[in-house]
């Protein structure tokens, strides 16, 4: 039986995807989601669905290694080795890489300061959001959603002109 926060998690995966699909692929740079190699065997996608899970449900809290290690039933130098060997991505990367996805949909749907998200998506420093959010997304936030109203005149325009 599916519980209802796996069923509210797919359906907002399945929106969000929806959304992306929905911009001008000129207009954007979209984070690859696909970080972990398929080489995997049953243990390590284990060890690793534990860990990414970890990450999803809990990327607006301080997140440390040692807790993911934990899960990975591993040591900390062990699971950081384990870790970026599988995702090519260190533990810290991944997560922000999470947080910018979640900062991304915050920017396109809701009417937030960039302040507001950036707590919401659990940074603790706006400039280190912007920071990071200018070196995965290739713009700052305000660039991001400023092109996204500027995407949605030309559509509304373009539909308007038809």
């Amino acid at each position: 039986m599916v519980n209802s926060k796996g069923m509210d998690t797919l359906l907002t995966l399945l929106n969000l995807l929806n959304d992306l699909s929905n911009l001008k692929k000129e207009n954007f740079y979209f984070i690859n989601s696909s970080t972990i190699k398929p080489s995997l065997n049953y243990n390590d996608s284990r060890k690793l669905e534990s860990v990414v899970n970890y990450v999803v449900e809990n990327f607006k809290n301080n997140l440390d290694s040692k807790k993911a290690a934990s899960l990975a039933c591993l040591n900390e130098a062990a699971f950081c080795r384990y870790f970026k060997r599988r995702t090519e991505k260190t533990f810290s990367q991944f997560v922000n890489y999470v947080r910018i996805s979640h900062a991304t949909s915050l920017l396109l749907k809701e009417n937030m300061s960039i302040a507001n998200i950036c707590f919401e998506c659990g940074f603790n420093n706006i400039s280190y959001f912007n920071r990071q959010f200018k070196e995965i997304m290739g713009q700052t936030p305000l660039e991001y959603r400023k092109a996204f109203a500027y995407s949605e005149e030309e559509m509304t325009a373009a539909a308007a002109a038809q």
